[in-house]
């Protein structure tokens, strides 16, 4: 293949490669956000991938969202956290996240008085599968 060709082809590659590899996107795509709710007959809390929303789901106000180094949400990463508001939404921007420590993960924790926590292991970045996400609560007075 000629030098041009190939140089061309390079080019390209780097141009199309470089933004997606340094992370230059706009800011308001950085972070996580969600919707929280509750619905009637869950068994469990879980936290859902993508932002869904449905007729029967109810949303829930001022439940509390952490970004931890931890399952227990002992080691929160300081100043990562949101509340969700009155229509269940929140969003943590995480421009400049803290690495986690060798031996550590990132978790994302959902919680709310008189509702089952959510727990969930999450990546941070574009590729995070809970980028958006939808937590649904279980109400502890349902708890068999």
């Amino acid at each position: 293949m000629p030098y041009h060709i190939r140089r061309a082809c390079l080019m390209l590659c780097v141009t199309a490669l470089l933004p997606a590899s340094v992370g230059c996107r706009s800011n308001k795509h950085r972070g996580i956000a969600g919707v929280v709710y509750t619905v009637p007959g869950l068994k469990q809390s879980i936290l859902l991938t993508d932002i869904q929303k449905d007729k029967d789901y109810k949303p829930i106000g001022g439940a509390k969202v952490v970004l931890a180094f931890d399952k227990g949400g002992e080691k929160p990463v300081a100043g990562f956290e949101a509340e969700s508001d009155g229509s269940g939404e929140y969003h943590i921007d995480t421009t400049n996240i803290p690495a986690p420590q060798i031996g550590d993960e990132y978790y994302l924790i959902v919680s709310k008085e008189g509702f089952a926590p959510i727990t969930q292991g999450v990546t941070i970045g574009s590729f995070s599968r809970y980028q958006r996400n939808t937590a649904l609560l279980k109400p502890l007075a349902d708890m068999d």
